[in-house]
């Protein structure tokens, strides 16, 4: 672990890692190895819905002094679930660290899950599904994933199905956090002006006081994948497509040169390869984005774009032989040194917002229980051989590999 970060564990297993900042305003967050795809076959959304039940009510406060208590003295509380964990963060005044870190002991291990807001909450997630269900270039990647991930933990949706949140009850959602929910696998992620250790002292108030619970070993399922081709009538004005396949897991050694790779070919910058093809040169789309999603024992590629009917088939030709030669390593040196000068520098700007910094060093040392400077990052990415970069697109890129979705 570099020295820049401070790791403390409690008796009960709930990790600590503190970065020490010289501002006014903290940042903490609550990380949870439970997400969508701890979830079972009955409880699809529970992960989800369970990030939204503790905001509403605990042995101590009522909804309203919940959501009162960190905003009220003008800082942010929020959450959100992906499919391999949930967080509980905050940003607040310095002063206030004892408050925020009192909540978020008090919202995840001691709310009530009121009936009535329960029902409330139902419709309120119902609607997410409905407004999720309006935006088909957001839709269209669940449903991808979905196809890459046919029959395993990661290919359900976070949100759940209407069908799924309708019978959702209070004991379900005591039964999903008690199984899920252990302290071995939380970790309390602090950036901010606090000694470690003052912050260790809070720890212990507020968390070490929480009974030691254990979970069972994260479990890890092979992936079981056949390329697909799907067309989807959903008359929407754009026909929206995706493209693409498994991909490296996190812990793979070469997991950097995919995203190296993958920021190159359809990165957030206006000059990424595929936007230049597809945008600048041929003006066949407004839209064109290129993904990599690693988790714990597997990883998907993607890449999405849209475009009106009539420009489809160019687009998915020239995007499939783009493909096709990258596939091929036709990647030069003087290409790579780009790439790897672009994302140092996107990193270095990202590095200027420290709540992203707290979140990013909470995830992973829960993940892989170790966190990172974006100077150790940079200095990895800098140090990719040209050869490990095409291995990558070797291994990744092939058309002829990848799964299509069309929506129409």
């Amino acid at each position: 672990m570099n020295k820049v970060f401070r790791t403390y564990t409690l008796h009960n297993g709930i990790r600590l890692i503190h970065r020490h900042s010289d501002t006014g305003v903290a940042w903490m967050g609550l990380f949870i190895h439970s997400g969508s795809r701890d979830e079972l076959h009955t409880e699809h959304g529970m992960a989800h819905f369970a990030e939204h039940m503790v905001f509403k009510g605990t042995k101590r406060r009522s909804l309203t002094q919940v959501l009162n208590c960190i905003e009220e003295v003008g800082g942010d509380l929020n959450a959100h679930t992906t499919k391999e964990y949930t967080c509980y963060h905050a940003s607040f005044l310095k002063k206030y660290y004892s408050r925020a870190m009192d909540l978020l002991n008090d919202m995840v291990f001691h709310s009530t899950f009121p009936v009535s807001e329960l029902r409330k909450e139902q419709s309120v997630v119902l609607d997410e599904i409905n407004s999720y269900r309006d935006s088909p270039s957001e839709l269209i990647i669940d449903d991808f994933e979905s196809m890459v991930f046919r029959k395993h933990p990661l290919g359900h949706p976070i949100l759940g199905t209407k069908g799924s949140v309708r019978k959702f009850e209070r004991t379900g959602l005591n039964n999903f956090m008690g199984r899920t929910y252990n302290t071995d696998h939380m970790v309390i992620s602090s950036y901010g002006d606090i000694s470690f250790t003052a912050l260790k002292k809070l720890a212990e108030k507020y968390f070490g006081r929480e009974p030691e619970l254990i979970g069972k070993p994260i479990i890890t399922k092979k992936l079981s994948y056949q390329p697909e081709f799907k067309k989807v009538n959903r008359n929407t004005h754009q026909i929206h497509c995706m493209l693409g396949g498994p991909a490296y897991d996190m812990h793979h050694d070469n997991r950097l040169s995919l995203m190296l790779l993958s920021n190159m070919i359809g990165g957030p910058a206006l000059n990424s390869q595929l936007n230049l093809l597809l945008r600048e040169q041929h003006g066949l789309a407004y839209t064109v984005d290129c993904f990599y999603s690693p988790f714990t024992d597997a990883g998907a590629f993607y890449i999405y774009f849209g475009t009106d009917s009539k420009n489809f088939t160019k687009c998915l030709d020239l995007t499939r032989g783009f493909l096709k030669k990258i596939s091929t390593g036709a990647i030069t040196r003087q290409q790579i040194n780009r790439a790897k000068e672009q994302i140092i520098g996107q990193m270095a700007i990202g590095n200027e917002h420290r709540e992203a910094m707290m979140q990013t060093a909470g995830r992973s040392y829960l993940l892989v229980n170790d966190a990172f400077t974006y100077e150790e990052v940079a200095a990895a990415f800098d140090a990719l051989k040209p050869s490990a970069i095409i291995k990558a697109a070797q291994e990744i890129t092939n058309p002829e590999n990848m799964s299509t979705l069309i929506y129409h």
